[in-house]
């Protein structure tokens, strides 16, 4: 089954940044109102303006790029206001058209996954750039504006390009070993380093829980991995590389800003 989920998650990423902008979260966010509003600027923008001919000429494509040119025109405009101190017009903005806009391109990017599909067309957001051109997974859309998680944050996304760039490595050479170790030193100090914040501040138990149970199932996920590595197994590491992207984007946006808000909540 053709699918865009790393697409849908870039745009998500992006969309989140603004409305964490609006909500207060900002600590080490500086937005520009005209980036904001460029809709080749962001990483889904990129990817679009890289993509074969042939898709760009489908209806659905033609499409997704109207919403998202809407899309950004509304999120330029979102940062504008909060930039001129137009607090209550930003917050009706951003609760209205600019979340219905960004539902729309979650939406058109879904419609065009499936036409992809029944056209038998296997396109990956990253089969459309050189890989000397592939951007960081690390972006400051991510900071969640408390410096020793985004610090393990960026070391993590460090890890994972570093995998992504020797994607071609079987997981037991010495190097897809190195990667790997480094990786669970991070994580095991990065969980434990999340759950003693979250231990000392307002959040609902359910959230925690479900938070170290995520913890726990990435942690299960490499304990396999090294247990294959001893195993003399041969996989490259690619298949676990961008795994592991997508849980560090949706880790960050779907769970660790809980950390962040709950945190402004009490300063």
């Amino acid at each position: 089954m053709f699918s865009l989920e790393f697409a849908r998650v870039w745009h998500n990423v992006f969309a989140s940044q603004l409305i964490y902008l609006i909500d207060g979260i900002e600590q080490g966010l500086c937005i520009d109102p005209q980036i904001a509003g460029d809709h080749s600027r962001c990483r889904l923008g990129g990817w679009m303006a890289s993509v074969p001919e042939d898709i760009r000429r489908l209806p659905e494509f033609a499409d997704l790029i109207d919403k998202h040119a809407r899309f950004h025109g509304l999120a330029g405009e979102l940062v504008a206001l909060h930039g001129a101190g137009e607090h209550e017009r930003a917050r009706a903005l951003c609760d209205g058209e600019f979340a219905v806009a960004s539902q729309a391109v979650a939406g058109a990017l879904d419609v065009l996954s499936e036409r992809l599909s029944g056209l038998g067309r296997n396109l990956s957001p990253f089969q459309c750039a050189a890989p000397a051109e592939r951007p960081s997974v690390w972006n400051d859309s991510l900071l969640i504006g408390i410096p020793v998680i985004d610090r393990q944050h960026k070391e993590i996304a460090g890890i994972v390009d570093q995998m992504l760039a020797n994607r071609k490595l079987e997981i037991n050479e010495e190097k897809a070993v190195d990667l790997l170790t480094e990786l669970s030193a991070i994580l095991g100090k990065h969980f434990d380093t999340e759950e003693h914040m979250m231990r000392r501040l307002p959040i609902p138990q359910e959230v925690f829980e479900a938070h170290c149970r995520e913890h726990t199932r990435v942690l299960g996920d490499l304990v396999d991995l090294n247990l294959a590595v001893a195993a003399g197994q041969h996989q490259p590491i690619e298949q676990y590389a961008e795994r592991l992207e997508r849980w560090f984007i949706e880790e960050v946006v779907l769970h660790d800003l809980d950390i962040g808000r709950a945190l402004a909540a009490v300063r």
